[in-house]
């Protein structure tokens, strides 16, 4: 279980979720992601890991809602409980020498 410590509607259907995941946060790196389930009849969604603070041990994840199971994960809120968040996954950025990066999205990006 994993408790959530934040969410915010940032603009119409894209929310983020703060989450209270010390493990994760302690190990996370650039690139990496988490699988979060909103309950336990719902399916596995890969979100990319946007922040992470790791003296506080929350980890934040940015996405737009798209079907059911983000809807889902919209309406938590701070103190609520996922079953899971299972992280960090994939193979981390290497961003050597470059100084400050800055990644710019599409759409609301």
């Amino acid at each position: 279980m994993a408790r959530i410590v934040k969410r915010e509607r940032l603009v119409p259907n894209i929310h983020s979720l703060e989450i209270e995941a010390p493990e994760i946060a302690r190990k996370c790196q650039p690139g990496q992601f988490i699988i979060i389930m909103p309950d336990e009849f719902g399916e596995r969604i890969p979100l990319t890991l946007a922040d992470w603070d790791r003296e506080k041990g929350t980890i934040t994840c940015v996405f737009m809602i798209v079907g059911t199971s983000t809807h889902k994960l919209s309406l938590l809120q701070a103190g609520d409980e996922v079953p899971v968040v299972v992280g960090p996954l994939g193979r981390a950025v290497e961003i050597g020498r470059w100084g400050t990066v800055m990644c710019v999205g599409g759409c609301y990006g």
